[in-house]
This record gives C-alpha cells, sequence and structure tokens, in this order.
C-alpha cells in the first residue's frame, strides 16, 4: 500500500500536465483547399474587411503552466494555431485566455491557461 500512493500522484500530475486541444466545426462550407506546408495560420482580432473568408470552426485549449511566474499565452496561441491548420483553416481570431487551478484531493494544483479562437479560411486578396 505505501508504494501506491506515490504511483497515482505521479500518475495524476502526469494527467494534469498534459495540453489539450479541441476542434469543433460550425460552418456548412469547407475551405476550397487545405494550407500547404508548414502551419502559419495568421492571428486576427476581427474578421477580415478586405477579403472574403468562411468560418470553419473553432479550437479550444488547455495548456499547463501561466500564473504569476511564466505566461503561456504565446503556447496556447500556437497550440490555436495548430488546431486551425489540422482542420482547414490559416487564420484564426483570437478571443482570449483566462487561467484556473486544477482541484485535487491532495489540494489546488497547478495553474492552466485556456485559450479559444474562431477557424476561418481567409482567400487571397482580389485584385
Amino acid at each position: 500500500m505505501e508504494r501506491a500512493i506515490p504511483v497515482l500522484f505521479i500518475g495524476f500530475v502526469f494527467l494534469n500536465a498534459c495540453t489539450s486541444t479541441s476542434f469543433t466545426r460550425t460552418g456548412f462550407d469547407e475551405p476550397s483547399a487545405r494550407p500547404a506546408g508548414p502551419c502559419s495560420a495568421v492571428v486576427l482580432e476581427h474578421p477580415p474587411t478586405d477579403r472574403r473568408f468562411i468560418e470553419i470552426g473553432f479550437c479550444t485549449t488547455s495548456v499547463p503552466g501561466g500564473g504569476v511566474i511564466t505566461d503561456k499565452t504565446p503556447t496556447a496561441i500556437r497550440e490555436l494555431q495548430q488546431c486551425a491548420c489540422q482542420n482547414g483553416g490559416n487564420a484564426i481570431i483570437f478571443h482570449g485566455e483566462g487561467e484556473s487551478g486544477v482541484q485535487s484531493a491532495f489540494g489546488y494544483s497547478q495553474q492552466r491557461v485556456k485559450a479559444h479562437a474562431t477557424v476561418l479560411f481567409v482567400f487571397p486578396k482580389e485584385p
């Protein structure tokens, strides 16, 4: 029984240290082409007004870390960009993040940065 507690604790810490990201499709339209090459989804504050785009869905992520010591927002944004690229998007509208802690039987655990973004496929600017 003495060995069971450390194993359970290590398993709990390991499960809570993972980044989780999910995608939910919201639009009817499929993007006309998947972005080629390495992921380069553009981060926007608002939908573009100078070109056509379609909304594909939204991505959410939860990244371990954050708080007073480190800012994990850039890591969360990179996760959202990867999610967009994997699902046919080439841009995201970043909607911000929040921090939360994980409650466990052992007390308060690590901080997590939670962020979400709308995934867009933005067409090239027409001449």
